[in-house]
């Protein structure tokens, strides 16, 4: 987030919308440029794979 307040951009965390069927959603982040229309949705994941043993040859 701070790379996007550093060129410019307001930012907001944890924004609470509803979709298109009423649903209760989160992003987790918006980003608006102030001096445009432009703006972003933000909602990362993150993967991660674990094993409990690694077989080497």
């Amino acid at each position: 987030m701070e790379s996007l307040t550093n060129k410019g951009y307001t930012c907001y965390e944890e924004v609470y919308a509803v979709d298109n069927e009423g649903t209760a959603r989160y992003a987790d982040i918006r980003a608006f440029n102030p001096n445009s229309n432009e703006a972003y949705i933000i909602d990362p994941t993150v993967r991660y794979e674990s094993t409990t043993q690694i077989k080497l040859n």
